[in-house]
Parts: structure tokens; sequence; C-alpha cells
């Protein structure tokens, strides 16, 4: 976090730094932190903007669908008090959390908030259809050139590219 200047405070009871994170499009609470039992590290992404209750179907239906375009890391919805989350774990087991594994955690759940998050305020608040949404997001982000993917992105993709070359 401190690599990043993310400003992060130490939260003994939740083994973790927790931390509030604003970009362009969407801020957001977040919790970086570390299972020591399991040897698991967690990320989750809090929206402020708690889901309506009349809505919470709709929203749902749309992380669903949007859960199944994502290769790591998922959306949840508490249909309860209508929190929505973007969460992300990895494994460490007999190995180590290193500062560009928790970047790259950071890259992709920004990345996926920033991608959906104005298209749940839209099913959330401005009765957009779930699907239509979510295939309108897709559309726009196809024919998106290359240099307008956010560079947190782009260097996850060089990185997946240089590390899986054949």
């Amino acid at each position: 976090l401190t690599t990043l200047s993310v400003d992060h405070h130490f939260v003994e009871a939740l083994n973790g730094y927790a931390f509030h994170l604003v970009t362009g499009s969407f801020d957001c609470r977040g919790l970086l932190f570390a299972d020591d039992d399991h040897e698991q590290v967690g990320l989750s992404l809090v929206a402020p903007v708690r889901i309506p209750r009349e809505a919470r179907a709709a929203v749902g239906t749309y992380i669903i669908r949007a859960n199944t375009s994502f290769r790591v890391g998922n959306f949840d919805l508490d249909l309860d008090d209508g929190e929505w989350r973007f969460r992300y774990g990895i494994d460490v087991e007999g190995g180590k959390l290193t500062s560009k594994m928790a970047q790259s955690m950071m890259g992709i759940a920004i990345n996926a908030m920033d991608m959906h998050h104005d298209s749940i305020m839209h099913v959330a608040f401005g009765d957009a259809d779930p699907e239509q949404a979510l295939e309108a997001l897709r559309e726009a982000r196809l024919s998106e050139p290359d240099e307008l993917l956010s560079p947190v992105l782009q260097t996850f993709d060089v990185l997946l590219d240089d590390d899986f070359e054949s």
C-alpha cells in the first residue's frame, strides 16, 4: 500500500491494513489482510453506497453475470444490508507475499470496481436492466483502443505476457 501511495493503518483485530481509496470514478474502503492459520492473503474493496432493497435482485443478477468474466476475484452483494464489494484472495502457503503480488491484487480489484461501478449504480438507481447494462459495458470496452485501458491493467497484461511466453 505504501508503494501505491495509499494511506493506510493496521487493524490488529483484523490482522490487516484498512485504507480509503479514491479514484476518478469511485471511492471505497479497503482491507488487505492476512489469515495466518490458512496462509492466505485477502483484499476487499467495499463501495460506500448501499444497494436499496428493491434493487438488490437486479444488482445481484448483474454481479452474477459480471463474475463470469473474472479469471480471479469476484463481486459480492450482501442481500441483508445492500453492501457490495470486490474480493480477491491468494494462497501463499509455503511461499511469501511480495509487494508485486500485492500490487497485482490491488490492480485487479481497482480495475474491476472502476470498470463496473457506474453500471452497477445505473442498475441500482437508474432502473437499467442488468443484462443490458453489462452488455453495453462489454461493447464499450471492446470498442476502446488499448491505449485507453487503465495503466494498472496494461501493466498486468504485460506481466502476464512476459511471464507466460511459450
